[in-house]
């Protein structure tokens, strides 16, 4: 089990930046700030750091 949870940590890690695109697209159609009020980059570096 523990073999199989490293690879899964290393394929998040190897997909970051995808899966953070796809966690924008979900969370954004719920989010109650709308996209003008914060940077899209700095969104996405959020995001990015969660996955890390």
């Amino acid at each position: 089990m523990k073999e199989e949870l490293v690879y899964i940590g290393k394929k998040i890690l190897e997909h970051k930046y995808s899966l953070s695109e796809k966690l924008a697209e979900r969370l954004d159609a719920t989010h109650t700030l709308s996209l003008e009020e914060l940077k899209e980059k700095k969104i996405l570096k959020w995001r990015v750091s969660i996955m890390e």
